[in-house]
Parts: C-alpha cells; sequence; structure tokens
C-alpha cells in the first residue's frame, strides 16, 4: 500500500514537473516571439522617423532654393528698372548727341560765312550759307524744346521707377530675414523639440497597453544642419548668387542692348518723329547697354560684383542734312558720341551717379534730385558681418566648406533615427502575462533560483547589465545628387532635394554616437566589436 502511494506520488510531481516545464517553455516562445514583433514594429518607427526627418530636411532646404531664386528674380528685376531709367536718360543724351551733330553738320556753311564780306570774291555763297546756317539752329532749338519737354515730365516719372528699384533690392532682403531665417528657426525648433519624431512615435503607440514606452531619443540631426557647422551657411559675400542673377537676366535689353536692335530704331524713330524736319535724317547706331551689377561700369565683363547696381547705354546719333540750297552743298552730315550711366550703392556709399552726355541744353545731364537720394539702396545688410558697400541680400546658402568633403557625401545631411521601447517600464506596469518572474524554492533552507523572461536585465553571470531598452536604429539622409551620379555640387539654388534611407557607412561614421547619445553604451560596443569583425550591415 505504502509503494502504491509512493509511485503514484512521483508520478504527481513528474506530471507537475513537466506541466512547469511546458509553462516555461510556452511562455519563453510566446515572450521572444513578442519581443521579436516588438523590435520589427520598431524597427519600422525608426525607419518611418529616419525618412520623414530626412524628407523634412529636403522640403526646408528646396523652400530655401525657392527662395533664393526668388531673391535673384526680384535683383533681375532690378537690374531691368535701372536699364530702362539709364536707357531713358540715354534717349536724352542721344537727343543731345542730334544737336552737337547738327552742329557738326553746320561746320561746312560756317566755312561760307566769310563769303559775306565785301569784296570776298565768292558772295554767291553768302545767302545759302546763311539760310543753311539759320536753318540748321531753328532745328537745334526745336531739339531744345523738345528736350525741356521730357524734361518737364521726367522728375515725375523717374522718381517712382528710382525707388521702385530701390524696394526690389529691399523685398529680397525681406526673403532672407522673414522669409529664409524665420522658415529655418522653425525647421532648427522642431528638429530640436523632435516634433516630427514624437508625432509618429505617439501615433505608433496609440492603443497599446503600456502607453509611453516608446520613445525617441536622438538629437544627432542637428549637428548636420546647424548653421555654420552644418550643411547650411548664411552667405556674407553673394558673389555666386550674383553671377547666378547676371546669368538669370534672359531679355537682351537687359544683358545686351546692341543685340536688340529695337533699342536703337525706338530712339531713331522717337528723335526723327518729334524733332527733326523731313527731309534731314536722324539715326542713332551703336547702341550697347547692360544692367548688372559691379564695382566699376564694365557691362560685368571682368566680374560681377555686389558692390553696385550699374546701368550703362552708350552709342553714336548721326544727322544729315538735306535742306541746303546750291551753290552751298545741299547735304552735310555730322556724328556725336552718347552715353548714359545710373550707379546706385548704398546709403553709407557716396558714389552714387545717374548723368548722361551730352545734353541738349548743358554739356552734362543730370537729375534734378541727387542720385545719392534718389537712386540709393537703402543700408547695406552686411553691417558688422560682412563688407560694405553692397546692394545686395543676404542668402542662405550652403556651407562651402563641406564642398570638398566626398568621404562625408560633401555633407548632405544625414540623421540617425534612435527609437526605444523601455521594458522596465511596462514591467512595472505589470507586463505581458507570459513575462514571468518568480522563484524556484525545492529546499526551505536556501533562496532558490530566480526565473525572469522579463528581458529587463541579464542575470548575475553577465553582471546584471540593463537590457531593458530595446532599440532600433535608421538612418536617412538628404540628399542632392549621389556619389558618380550628377556633377553639380550639392546647393541651396536649386530644389532639387530629396530623402531616402540609407546605410550607415554612406558616409563618415558616427553611429556610435548616436547610440552612446541614447544610453544604450552595450549596443555601441556590440555595433563596434561587429564593425571590426568586418560587418558592414545589409545592403
Amino acid at each position: 500500500m505504502t509503494i502504491a502511494r509512493l509511485s503514484r506520488g512521483q508520478t504527481l510531481v513528474l506530471f507537475v514537473l513537466t506541466l512547469l516545464l511546458m509553462t516555461l517553455l510556452v511562455c519563453l516562445t510566446l515572450s521572444l516571439g513578442s519581443k521579436v514583433k516588438e523590435k520589427m514594429e520598431t524597427q519600422a518607427v525608426a525607419d518611418a522617423v529616419a525618412y520623414s526627418q530626412a524628407a523634412q530636411t529636403a522640403r526646408v532646404f528646396n523652400e530655401m532654393a525657392l527662395m533664393s531664386r526668388a531673391q535673384i528674380g526680384h535683383m533681375v528685376s532690378q537690374a531691368a528698372v535701372n536699364s530702362l531709367i539709364n536707357w531713358s536718360s540715354y534717349y536724352r543724351s542721344q537727343v543731345g548727341a542730334a544737336v552737337g551733330a547738327y552742329q557738326i553738320a553746320s561746320a561746312p556753311y560756317w566755312a561760307l560765312v566769310p563769303c559775306c564780306f565785301p569784296y570776298s570774291g565768292c558772295s554767291q555763297f553768302c545767302g545759302c550759307a546763311v539760310g543753311a546756317i539759320a536753318t540748321i539752329n531753328t532745328s537745334v532749338a526745336r531739339l531744345a524744346a523738345y528736350d525741356a519737354m521730357i524734361a518737364a515730365r521726367w522728375e515725375g516719372l523717374e522718381a517712382p521707377a528710382a525707388r521702385r528699384a530701390m524696394l526690389l533690392g529691399r523685398a529680397a532682403q525681406l526673403l532672407f530675414l522673414d522669409g529664409q531665417v524665420l522658415e529655418y528657426a522653425r525647421y532648427m525648433l522642431e528638429m530640436t523639440d523632435e516634433k516630427v519624431a514624437k508625432r509618429i512615435v505617439e501615433d505608433a503607440q496609440s492603443g497599446s497597453p503600456f502607453g509611453g514606452e516608446i520613445r525617441s531619443n536622438s538629437n544627432t540631426a542637428i549637428n548636420e544642419v546647424m548653421p555654420g557647422i552644418g550643411a547650411v551657411l548664411p552667405d556674407i559675400l553673394s558673389q555666386h548668387h550674383v553671377f547666378a542673377a547676371i546669368g538669370s537676366r534672359g531679355h537682351s535689353f537687359v544683358t545686351k542692348r546692341n543685340f536688340y536692335p529695337t533699342a536703337d530704331w525706338a530712339v531713331t524713330g522717337g528723335i526723327q518723329a518729334q524733332a527733326i524736319t523731313p527731309p534731314d535724317v536722324f539715326m542713332s547706331q551703336g547702341g550697347f547697354g547692360a544692367g548688372y551689377w559691379s564695382a566699376i561700369p564694365d557691362h560685368a565683363g571682368f566680374g560681377s560684383s555686389d558692390v553696385a547696381a550699374i546701368a550703362d547705354d552708350h552709342g553714336f546719333g548721326s544727322v544729315v542734312f538735306n535742306r541746303g540750297r546750291p551753290p552751298c552743298p545741299t547735304t552735310s552730315g555730322g556724328m556725336m558720341i552718347s552715353a548714359s550711366l545710373l550707379r546706385a550703392t548704398d546709403i553709407m556709399d557716396g558714389s552714387d551717379m545717374h548723368a548722361w552726355l551730352p545734353s541738349a541744353t548743358s554739356g552734362l545731364g543730370m537729375d534734378m534730385e541727387p542720385a545719392q537720394t534718389r537712386h540709393d539702396m537703402g543700408r547695406c545688410t552686411r553691417l558688422g558681418i560682412g563688407r560694405c558697400p553692397s546692394v545686395w541680400p543676404m542668402f542662405m546658402d550652403y556651407n562651402y566648406v563641406h564642398l570638398v568633403t566626398p568621404d562625408n557625401v560633401w555633407g548632405q545631411p544625414k540623421n540617425y533615427a534612435v527609437i526605444q521601447r523601455d521594458y522596465a517600464q511596462r514591467a512595472g506596469a505589470g507586463g505581458d502575462p507570459w513575462d514571468l518572474l518568480f522563484r524556484f524554492r525545492f529546499n526551505p533552507s536556501n533562496s532558490g533560483t530566480e526565473f525572469d523572461n522579463r528581458g529587463v536585465r541579464l542575470g548575475p553571470m553577465f553582471g546584471g547589465m540593463d537590457i531593458s531598452q530595446q532599440t532600433a536604429v535608421s538612418t536617412g539622409i538628404s540628399y542632392y545628387h549621389r556619389r558618380e551620379h550628377w556633377r553639380e555640387p550639392p546647393n541651396l539654388l536649386n530644389p532639387y532635394w530629396r530623402a531616402t534611407l540609407v546605410t550607415d557607412d554612406v558616409d563618415e561614421e558616427d553611429m556610435t554616437d548616436a547610440l552612446d547619445d541614447s544610453s544604450v553604451g552595450w549596443a555601441s560596443e556590440a555595433y563596434r566589436a561587429l564593425k571590426a569583425q568586418g560587418y558592414k550591415g545589409m545592403p
């Protein structure tokens, strides 16, 4: 009887132990399976955060590029306005050139005036010479009256045009201050606060019984886009932006007016119809002009600069006098050079100028209001942080220091998304039903053996290392071009920025910094060990 009872007792103990073992194995399977699934979910969140942050950076860079283009467009418009102002004064200089050409054309008749003296021996030339001179003087007076009529309307038209040119420059500056600077400051605040990452993490754990256990824990993207040390640098010199504007002046009236023949035709037709008496003929020819930015009037041929906004025109005006009477010459001609210059600088530079030569009524034509007042372009915006004089706005530009670092993919901003799931927090909230923590106490005289499959700490054999932070890392990059593709360097003039996920070794590595910043030094050590063995990750 006793033997039977003992047999039944042993069977029962074996059954209980077997059931316990099966329970532990099932719980381990469920725990491992759930953690693998959750690791995949955490990795998906990290990928979403990395890509979204890269896309946000790319969008902001594209906005910077579009605003830079708008700034350049405003400056090109300024060059067009200055060109129209200066070409209008060039028209007045052509009226003055017609006066000078008439005076040159009168020289043969003045040479015959001595024939009016008694006993000259050529008295037959006296009447026609005096008559031709009188006719030419009448034509000169008509040209002077025409110039006076233009002058009466000039002040009311040129002053608003000059102000418009100045306001175009101010508008371009506001695109930097109220556009690029404010937009980039907003972007930096969002990156610092990890708004995109927090929003994705919040959506990812919506409905979870363990709310708040997932968090983003990385700010490595800030260093990649920090102005001055990252991919962006506020521009001080603006030289290549000036070059971009010079190349963007699409209309030949602004670039080279000698390739715009209607400019000469318009001057010829206007003066011929309004101030020349037929059959006399006036012609404007050789007109050459442009609107650009430079320190000297060189038609942007010797290197542009942001010192001054310049428009200059020069050419020739010719007159053929066809009203002479025999025996005097019936035809006589003359030609006179014509030029106009507009140079506008900032408020601290007194070298502003707007003048044309010749004037129909004086040697040098100028505005009634001083050029320093009328054509001033406002305060130099680089005061204290760059060189003056300058009429150009500042730009948010790409950091040129990174353009010589191909191993660092030319400084194109890479971001690490480090997403962590805190299993210690879950354990404190009760945890999953298959996460067990208990002790085997088969002998009342000792504390027994602890069983813990919660994944919070390793056992004493491994030093009790804290492994409660399930960590997923993903790498995103905002790129302008890839290796071996376009030769154009990254810049903030073209809105061609895109986003993608990349491997960690796409540039100079800083994965360990991201892991150390996330308080998972053990993961950083594991990464270094893997790299030391030649591990390169999945392609």
